[in-house]
């Protein structure tokens, strides 16, 4: 069973941690720890792992107060929690439904229930998975075109992989135009959920989007990338072009942006483009424009 999906455990009882981190490894789970509640709120949001796991009774800082400072944080916000308990009372359940947390669980579940309530809780969180980090539905993004704004120090390709399960959970086609030298174009160019195009300075849009039904989604990566291989001037060409023919097209798209890498005056000529602009820095979600 090959898993990429990765666990965060928080307990602090050693023997209890290391005896889930062995399970989850061995069935293919990348695995991180933490032996306090405060241990696992420093970490979090650096690891965006996709799914918390603690135990409920540690010492200071509870489970419940664990998943809800996981809940109130805009960059842990969407990450699903499981807690774990000795005891399964009503009060115990009410608490765990206020902290934020998707499941309350026995401590003496069996081991192939366990596994089936993590692999649940995961697949569940992707579902519209994108638009819940921004506090919208996918309805609100249906037929959008935005910039998304990203830093060096966010996980933006997970983000964008996010984008891709929400639009294929919704039954769209997914395009990336991309170029060679991005590390999207890297993990996705032999994925079949994902058909991939290289730009260079001579691809034509038309046979690309010609052939497509109204409705696709797309993604273009990047505005930035583009500009440093090819030109500001090529790049912004491209983009109103494409922006024309993709309105056209009633699509879903994301035009990707790093602030990092793009000159001031060329984001703000960019933005000008879009009616629609989000931003993902430091790993926080943020709307700052939307109509």
């Amino acid at each position: 069973m090959i898993v990429s999906e990765k666990v965060f455990i928080v307990d602090d009882e050693p023997d209890l941690l290391r005896l889930y981190q062995k399970l989850l490894e061995d069935h293919g789970y990348k695995v991180k720890t933490a032996t306090s509640g405060e241990e696992a709120l420093e970490k979090i949001g650096d690891e965006q792992p996709d799914l918390v796991i603690s135990d409920v009774v540690m010492q200071k800082m509870t489970g419940f107060e664990l998943s809800r400072g996981i809940k109130d944080a805009p960059e842990t916000t969407h990450i699903p929690v499981i807690l774990f308990s000795v005891l399964s009372r009503n009060v115990d359940k009410e608490m765990s439904l206020r902290s934020g947390a998707e499941k309350l669980l026995s401590k003496s579940i069996n081991r192939e229930t366990f596994l089936e309530e993590i692999s649940h809780a995961i697949e569940e969180s992707k579902v519209n998975n994108f638009s819940v980090r921004f506090n919208m539905s996918h309805d609100d993004i249906k037929n959008k075109l935005f910039i998304l704004e990203y830093d060096r120090l966010s996980h933006y390709e997970k983000l964008v992989r996010s984008f891709i399960i929400e639009c294929k959970t919704n039954d769209k086609e997914i395009l990336l135009l991309s170029t060679k030298d991005s590390p999207l174009y890297a993990r996705l160019y032999e994925q079949e959920e994902v058909e991939v195009h290289v730009i260079e300075e001579h691809t034509m849009l038309t046979p690309i989007l010609d052939e497509k039904n109204e409705g696709f989604s797309l993604i273009f990566d990047s505005i930035t990338l583009i500009s440093l291989a090819l030109g500001f001037t090529f790049s912004y060409e491209l983009t109103r072009q494409l922006r024309k023919r993709l309105l056209d097209k009633k699509a879903t798209a994301m035009f990707l942006l790093n602030s990092d890498a793009q000159a001031k005056e060329e984001i703000a000529k960019f933005n000008s483009l879009f009616a629609n602009h989000l931003a993902f820095k430091e790993n926080k979600p943020e709307i700052l424009k939307w109509i």
